[in-house]
């Protein structure tokens, strides 16, 4: 369950708002308009103690989507924010196990 692994979600969440790359401030939420898909649940479902799926869902902001053009500085931005999300993570369990 979500409570069962807050240790690991909350930091991960609170770096996601923390990354700042060009001094935008992240919007991020829990389960606001996507809900988890197939994958995730499955392997919550499956592995509920051995196994947390933290599915991100990111907003168009990084790409024009009529032209499908994107825009490197921002993908680039996000991908420095997502680093910096499983660098927390990737801390914490390894100082669980």
């Amino acid at each position: 369950t979500r409570s069962g692994w807050a240790w690991l979600v909350d930091p991960f969440v609170a770096a996601l708002r923390e990354a700042r790359v060009g001094g935008i401030e992240r919007d991020v939420r829990e389960n606001v308009k996507f809900t988890v898909g197939h994958f995730p649940r499955w392997v919550v479902g499956t592995f509920p103690d051995r196994a947390c799926a933290i599915a991100v869902e990111f907003r168009k902001s990084f790409m024009d989507e009529w032209t499908g053009v994107s825009d490197n500085s921002a993908m680039a931005g996000l991908g420095w924010t997502l680093d910096a999300a499983a660098d927390v993570a990737r801390r914490l369990i390894n100082h669980a196990a």
